[in-house]
C-alpha cells in the first residue's frame, strides 16, 4: 500500500509538471483618456489564450473605431467606459484605469468601470491578485512543498515558511519600489533551479533540525521575491496607494501559499499518508525531474535572447 501511495503521488505530481512550462500571463485591458469623452483601450490577451474570452463596452459609451489590439471609445461628458467580460473561465483579466496605474480584477460575468480606487478597494483588489498569482505560480509552490520535505516537526515547518516569507517580502518590496532590479529571464531560470536544489536535498538528506532548510528558505526566498516583483510590475502600483497595494499583494501571496500548504497537509492527513516516510523520496524525485526540465527550458530562453 505504501508503494501504491507513493506511485499515485508521483503520478499526480508528474501530471502537474508540464503546466510549469507554460507562461501564465494575465490579460490586461488598459484604458487611456486621450481627450474629452475619448478613450483608447488596448487589449493584451492572457497566456495561455482563451478563444471564448471577450471584452465589450457597456452603454452609454460606444466603440468608435477598432484596429487590432486598439479600440477607440467615445463617452458622454463625465462618463468613464465600463468594460464587460464574457467567457474565458480560468483566465485572469485585469483592467487598468484611465487616469492612474490603478488595476481592477475582472471576473467572468463582471462589469467593471475604472474609477479612482479607494484605500479599501486597493487592499481588496491587490490582495486578491496576490492570492491568484501564487496559485498560478507552480514553481514557487513547488519550492515551498520541496522545503517541507526537508523538515519533520510542525514547528520546524513554520520556521522554514517564515524564513521564506521574510526573504521574498524583502526583495519584493525593494524591487517593486525601484530600489533593486534584476533581469526577469535569469531570475525565472534560477527560481526553477532552486526547486532542483531542494529536491536534491530531500533525496540525499534525512529530514531533521539542520540549518539547510532555513538557509535555503531565506536565501532562495530573496530570489523568489524578484519573481513576485516581476508579476507585480506587469500590473502596476496605483499612484498614491503604492505601499498599501504592495502590502496587500504580499499578504495575498502568503494567504495563497498557506492555502495550498494547508490543503496538501489536510489531504495527506485524511488519506493516512501524512506520516508515510516512503512518499518522501518518490515525491522529491518527481519534483526534481520536473524542475530540471523547467530549468533547461528557462536557460534556453535566456540564451536565446542574449
Amino acid at each position: 500500500m505504501r508503494a501504491a501511495g507513493a506511485l499515485v503521488a508521483g503520478l499526480v505530481m508528474a501530471l502537474a509538471v508540464p503546466a510549469w512550462a507554460h507562461e501564465l500571463v494575465p490579460g490586461l485591458a488598459r484604458l487611456v483618456a486621450t481627450g474629452p469623452g475619448v478613450f483608447e483601450l488596448t487589449w493584451r490577451p492572457p497566456k495561455p489564450a482563451q478563444d471564448d474570452l471577450r471584452i465589450t463596452v457597456a452603454a452609454p459609451c460606444e466603440v468608435r473605431a477598432e484596429a487590432g489590439a486598439l479600440t477607440v471609445i467615445g463617452c458622454p461628458a463625465g462618463e468613464t467606459p465600463t468594460l464587460r467580460r464574457r467567457g474565458g473561465v480560468g483566465a485572469e483579466v485585469l483592467v487598468a484605469g484611465p487616469e492612474a496605474e490603478q488595476v481592477r480584477l475582472l471576473l467572468p460575468g463582471d462589469d467593471v468601470a475604472a474609477p479612482e480606487l479607494s484605500a479599501g478597494a486597493v487592499l481588496a483588489e491587490y490582495g486578491a491578485l496576490g492570492v491568484q498569482h501564487i496559485l498560478l505560480g507552480l514553481d514557487h509552490l513547488a519550492f515551498v512543498l520541496g522545503l517541507l520535505l526537508l523538515v519533520r516537526a510542525p514547528r520546524r515547518a513554520v520556521a522554514v515558511l517564515t524564513a521564506f516569507t521574510v526573504g521574498h517580502s524583502a526583495t519584493l518590496a525593494a524591487a517593486a519600489l525601484g530600489a533593486a532590479r534584476l533581469p526577469a529571464a535569469p531570475v525565472e531560470a534560477t527560481i526553477a533551479l532552486s526547486v532542483v536544489f531542494v529536491a536534491r536535498e530531500a533525496l540525499v538528506s534525512a529530514p531533521g533540525r539542520g540549518a539547510v532548510p532555513l538557509v535555503a528558505a531565506l536565501g532562495f526566498g530573496l530570489l523568489h521575491g524578484f519573481g513576485f516583483a516581476g508579476a507585480l510590475a506587469s500590473l502596476g502600483l496605483p499612484r498614491g496607494h503604492a505601499l498599501p497595494a504592495l502590502f496587500a499583494f504580499n499578504v495575498g501571496v502568503e494567504l495563497g501559499q498557506l492555502l495550498v500548504v494547508g490543503g496538501v497537509i489536510a489531504a495527506l492527513w485524511v488519506t493516512g499518508l501524512l506520516r508515510q516516510a516512503s512518499l518522501r523520496r518518490p515525491a522529491a524525485f518527481v519534483l526534481g525531474v520536473g524542475a530540471a526540465l523547467l530549468t533547461l527550458e528557462r536557460v534556453w530562453e535566456v540564451l536565446r535572447w542574449t
